[in-house]
């Protein structure tokens, strides 16, 4: 009798205890929506976002509104869509496991790191290496 209260006792920790991680992993913040900024960029050469090169080889500041557009969510991975009014380009992004570092890609070649900074807010950083097209780029999105 003593032993199946235990096997009882040890299967209603187990069962908890998955319950609780069960529940971790679908507490990451909701990405999902648009989220709007403008630009602090410093840019080499002409692409995507960026296409005025009015100065060849040299360096030029550029700012620009930029709109996310994040279609869908699977608790920590999201995609979904960069908006310029040159250009949309597709994202993927990760959230880290302190649910506030957050990582995206897109297809023109840029990886980018953040930080959400409140509940609609989130900092990130931009860099694009690439013969053709160099970006280094910050920006704090609102989330709308």
């Amino acid at each position: 009798m003593e032993e199946r209260s235990l096997i009882v006792a040890m299967g209603g920790l187990l069962m908890t205890a998955s319950i609780a991680m069960a529940q971790d992993t679908g507490s990451y913040p909701d990405m999902r929506g648009q989220w709007k900024g403008i630009t602090d960029t410093i840019v080499l050469g002409s692409g995507t976002h960026h296409r005025s090169d009015n100065t060849p080889g040299m360096p030029r500041m550029h700012n620009q509104e930029l709109t996310l557009n994040i279609k869908g969510q699977e608790g920590r991975k999201f995609w979904g869509e960069i908006v310029s009014k040159d250009d949309t380009v597709a994202l993927l992004g990760i959230i880290a496991s302190d649910k506030q570092t957050v990582y995206h890609v897109n297809n023109a070649g840029g990886h980018a790191s953040g930080r959400l900074t409140g509940s609609n807010k989130y900092e990130v950083c931009l860099l694009n290496p690439s013969k053709d097209l160099t970006i280094a780029s910050c920006n704090v999105f609102t989330k709308q």
